[in-house]
C-alpha cells in the first residue's frame, strides 16, 4: 500500500476527499490503486438516498487507509504544529481557499472517521471545523472559483450537523441558497439530493427537539424515546 509524505499537502487532502482521478496523483505519494472502486466522495451521495451506511469491511478498510494517508497530518494539527514553519499549510490562501477547506475536511471529517471510538476528541475537531467554515464564510471563501458544487456542500454540511441551533441555521441558509443557485437537476443528482433531505430531516428535528439528537446520540448522551423513534424513521447514521 502506498502512504503520504508525513504531513500530506492541502491538495492531497481534497483529491482524495473529493475522489480525483489517480491521472491528477503525484504517483509517489498517491493513493492506494483501490481508490476508485471505494470512490469515498460516495459515502454521501449514496443512491438511494435512504442508504446511508456502508458495509463494516468497506468501512474498516477506508478508516485504515485515511490512517495510513493522514495520521501524521492529523496529529501535527493536533499537536498545533501543522500551521509552523513554511509550507502549503501556512500560506496566505489557508483561512481562504484550498488550505481553509482541507483543515475543515481533516478535522470534521477525516479525524472522525480514524478516531470513532474517542467522541470527545472528535467533538473538539468538529468544533474547529464549524470555526473555519463560519470564518470562510465571513470571508466570503466560500464562493471562491476554486470551488465547485461539492466543495461548497461541504462548507455548508460542517455547520448544518453543528449542535448549535445559531451555526445551524447559517448552514441551512447557505444549503437553501446553493440549492436554489445550482443548475444541476437535484432529483438527478444523489449528492445534492441528500443534502437536501438531510437539511430537512435536521430542520424538522431541531423544530421538535430544540437540538440535534443525532448529534447527542453520538456523543453517547441518554436519548428520549421520541427522539430515537425519530431517528429510527429519519436514520442518518454518519452526523
Amino acid at each position: 500500500m502506498s502512504t503520504s509524505p508525513e504531513i500530506a499537502p492541502p491538495q492531497m487532502i481534497l483529491d482524495y476527499w473529493f475522489a480525483a482521478p489517480k491521472s491528477e496523483w503525484d504517483r509517489d505519494s498517491g493513493p492506494p490503486e483501490h481508490i476508485e472502486e471505494i470512490n469515498l466522495a460516495l459515502w454521501w451521495g449514496r443512491e438511494p438516498c435512504g442508504v446511508r451506511e456502508i458495509d463494516p469491511q468497506t468501512r474498516v478498510r477506508i478508516d485504515e487507509e485515511m490512517a495510513t494517508l493522514f495520521q501524521g497530518t492529523i496529529m501535527a494539527a493536533e499537536k498545533g504544529t501543522l500551521l509552523e514553519g513554511v509550507s502549503e499549510w501556512t500560506s496566505d490562501e489557508l483561512k481562504e481557499s484550498v488550505g481553509g477547506l482541507a483543515l475543515l475536511i481533516l478535522n470534521g471529517f477525516i479525524h472522525p472517521s480514524i478516531h470513532r471510538n474517542d467522541q470527545r476528541k472528535v467533538l473538539a475537531n468538529e468544533r474547529v471545523s464549524e470555526t473555519l467554515a463560519k470564518m470562510m464564510i465571513d470571508l466570503n471563501a466560500d464562493t471562491s472559483e476554486e470551488f465547485g458544487l461539492y466543495e461548497r456542500l461541504f462548507i455548508y454540511r460542517t455547520l448544518l450537523k453543528s449542535g448549535f441551533r445559531e451555526k445551524k441555521d447559517l448552514g441551512q441558509d447557505k444549503v437553501k441558497q446553493l440549492l436554489s443557485e445550482t443548475q444541476v437537476n437535484v432529483v438527478t443528482a444523489p449528492a445534492l439530493a441528500c443534502l437536501q433531505q438531510y437539511a430537512t430531516d435536521l430542520e424538522e428535528a431541531w423544530s421538535i427537539f430544540d437540538l440535534n439528537p443525532y448529534r447527542r446520540k453520538v456523543m453517547g448522551n441518554n436519548s428520549t424515546e421520541e427522539e430515537l423513534e425519530f431517528m429510527e424513521a429519519k436514520p442518518w447514521g454518519h452526523v
